[in-house]
């Protein structure tokens, strides 16, 4: 049958010291209150009829672990406390306090002491004494609430001390929704809550009443919580049954499940806690796997990108929303959202060891699957461009892609530290396409040149214009090759006659078929000007738009014919200086014609 009790409390000290109960004043489960100020204190009596005085110093908690190699000697007392010096976590056994607590952890290997198993001892001023059960509470006596209470730990309020009060108890509650301080004595009179000892729970509590459940192996506590909502027995006991909770130890900092092995679930799912160091959220939405990676939308972790496995992971199944990726700033400043991508050489976390020219500072990489792994398809690279210095950083950025059949990416353009942009294609591929939305028949500026001494980003000077009928300007109507050094060129020898095959040329008036209302054009047309001066021509494979334009006579495979127009335009200054040879010689001939001419008319007359 379950056991009722009353605590007992007194005042009673011999000089300013309490004075404890005899073990025949407290029977077993027993509380026995000092609420004298000079020496508040607690009593309880333990299974080996041994009166324990609980002092209301602050508990203070260490942790060691089971395989600790200072955890040596004979007793339980003599290893604990050889660790806890040796190990410099308490200057001497002398600074030990009453109730200080030490947590003994699992390190997965051997106990280095038999006698000192995983579990909590407590201190009682002389020896360390296990809590039972693999669990324990702290108890303070005070007139103020202790600031960092844990589940299951007591606090026996002495301000309440007055009159036939003798203080009351308090216990510290925990659920999923809050957590406080619970009443477990009742006002006045010097009475108390039921507490009850038993295999069963008491039939019909109240508020505050506590029943230690004797059927569990070392015991288990538990407390009638009674709210607006809800009656129920709340374990109270800090290693549950069936159940577990995870704790910071205040000393070290350590945050460990109650019972080792153990996880904690918060809300059916919603927080998963795991004893290996694994995590889940949101029921599995968000995961941190045991090698710390943070998972959203899969608890499994890439390991196929080329051999690379990210620490952090997005994966999602279809749809638009599930795809997407937002940052989003919200201010009355132009000021928009900002990504950080960062690096420096040193090897440890907040280095900051200078890059060098040449170090590549952050990639942005996009992959598809190929049936088994996810291979690289393009990326862009930002590099250091230069020798970085006190708040100077040059940069270029590297845009790269994979070429069809190749296992790899290319560099195709870069945009160095000092904006000039290059631009690198496969044979027989334009480096560079642009395309304008202009009808047919009329025609606008297509690129633009503009240069300015003050200013990088807007106004300037316009310098040339391409056009998208394909004509071009420039400022000085001026145009010719990079060079025409003497000092660059070898061989040099008079030109041949170009008269033949000047004037051999049929220029031509004509539109081009995907232009039938443009301007007229004038020219040769290539395949003539081939049988009269094969050199002057050109051919390309046609491209994509011209075989897919149906104005156009081409299909795939075909090629298209061009001339080199100033090659042209130099034969023609060559036939013109002929024409001016012979002109001159003309010139000369008609002249002395002229002269013989005038001399006959004037002998005649």
């Amino acid at each position: 049958m379950p056991l009722t009790i009353i605590h007992k409390h007194s005042d009673a000290t011999t000089a300013g010291v309490a004075d404890p109960p005899l073990a025949t004043d407290l029977a077993s489960g027993e509380l026995g209150v000092n609420f004298s100020a000079d020496d508040p204190a607690l009593y309880i009596v333990d299974n080996a009829n041994n009166v324990r005085k609980i002092q209301g110093t602050p508990n203070r908690k260490f942790t060691l672990q089971n395989d600790d190699v200072n955890l040596v000697g004979g007793d339980t007392t003599t290893a604990i406390n050889a660790a806890l010096t040796t190990g410099a976590i308490i200057p001497s056994v002398a600074s030990l306090l009453i109730s200080d607590q030490v947590e003994v952890q699992d390190s997965g290997n051997p106990d280095a002491n038999t006698n000192v198993t995983v579990g909590r001892y407590f201190y009682d001023g002389a020896v360390w004494f296990s809590s039972g059960g693999g669990g324990g509470a702290s108890v303070t006596v005070g007139d103020t609430a202790p600031t960092s209470p844990a589940a299951g730990d007591l606090w026996w309020d002495s301000s309440e001390a007055s009159g036939s009060n003798g203080g009351r108890l308090y216990l510290w509650y925990e659920d999923g929704d809050s957590n406080q301080w619970v009443q477990t004595s009742n006002v006045g009179g010097g009475g108390g809550s039921s507490v009850s000892v038993g295999d069963t729970p008491p039939a019909t509590p109240t508020a505050g009443d506590l029943w230690w459940d004797s059927s569990d192996t070392g015991g288990r506590l538990w407390v009638w919580y009674v709210d607006a909502n809800s009656s129920q027995w709340v374990e109270a006991s800090p290693n549950q049954v069936g159940s577990s909770f995870w704790s910071r130890d205040a000393a070290t900092t350590t945050v460990s499940p109650s019972t080792a092995g153990d996880s904690v679930d918060i809300g059916s799912g919603n927080i998963q806690l795991n004893a290996d160091g694994t995590a889940s959220f949101g029921n599995g939405d968000v995961n941190i796997d045991s090698s710390g990676r943070l998972l959203v939308g899969t608890s499994s972790a890439r390991s196929n990108y080329s051999g690379i496995t990210p620490n952090f992971q997005f994966e999602n199944g279809s749809g638009n929303d599930q795809r997407s990726f937002a940052i989003t700033h919200n201010d009355t400043n132009t000021a928009g959202p900002i990504v950080f991508i960062g690096k420096s050489r040193g090897s440890t976390v907040g280095s900051n060891t200078v890059v060098a020219s040449g170090d590549e500072l952050g990639q942005i990489t996009f992959n598809g699957a190929d049936g088994t792994n996810m291979i690289l398809a393009a990326k862009i690279i930002a590099e250091v461009d230069g020798t970085p210095g006190a708040n100077d950083m040059p940069g270029r950025l590297v845009f790269s892609t994979t070429a069809d059949g190749a296992s790899s990416p290319t560099e195709r353009m870069r945009i160095q530290n000092t904006g000039t942009i290059s631009s690198y294609a496969d044979l027989a591929n334009p480096s560079l396409t642009l395309r304008n939305a202009t009808s047919a028949g009329t025609s606008t500026v297509f690129i633009q040149g503009l240069f300015s001494a003050s200013g990088t980003t807007s106004g300037g000077a316009a310098s040339f214009y391409v056009f998208t009928n394909g004509d071009v300007a420039n400022a000085g109507g001026n145009y010719g090759p990079i060079s025409s050094d003497e000092r660059l060129k070898q061989d040099i020898v008079d030109a041949g006659s170009q008269w033949d095959d000047i004037k051999a040329v049929r220029l031509t008036k004509f539109r081009y078929k995907n232009d039938p209302t443009g301007e007229l054009q004038l020219g040769p047309i290539a395949q003539e000007l081939e049988q009269v001066s094969p050199g002057l021509v050109t051919r390309r494979p046609a491209s994509e738009d011209e075989i897919a334009d149906p104005s156009n006579d081409l299909v795939d495979g075909d090629e298209v014919l061009s001339f080199k127009a100033s090659i042209l335009y130099m034969k023609a200054v060559k036939a013109l200086q002929e024409a001016m040879e012979r002109i001159e010689t003309l010139e000369a001939s008609n002249a002395a014609l002229e002269t013989r001419l005038t001399a006959l008319e004037g002998g005649a007359s």
